[in-house]
């Protein structure tokens, strides 16, 4: 195990922030556990803010499709067809979108 300073820890960060890897990638390139990144980057106050995921109302069945609203205050992003509308934040995790989509074909 690799005790390392804070100033270390900042310069983790820092190079996190400069990378194009996702932190687990990161993380697992530079032999550091996921959990005490995480730990330490907040520690650090460098922690990223958390976005709240928009609140999904209850999907309705239109014909053999399903209709979902996605309810924020500012929507900024509308997918629509002839049987359904979907609207969310630009600022939307993109996998999460992808899993509700996803569930929404299912």
């Amino acid at each position: 195990m690799t005790r390392r300073t804070k100033a270390q820890w900042q310069s983790i960060v820092e190079q996190h922030a400069q990378s194009t890897l996702s932190t687990r990638a990161f993380c697992e390139q530079h032999n550091i556990h996921l959990q005490t990144f995480y730990s330490r980057r907040h520690a650090l106050g460098l922690a990223k803010p958390r976005h709240n995921k928009p609140k999904v109302t209850p999907a309705k069945p239109v014909g053999q499709f399903v209709q979902a609203q996605i309810v924020t205050p500012n929507c900024s992003i509308v997918m629509q067809t002839r049987e359904a509308q979907l609207s969310f934040s630009s600022q939307c995790d993109p996998l999460w979108v992808a899993k509700v989509l996803k569930g929404l074909a299912a």
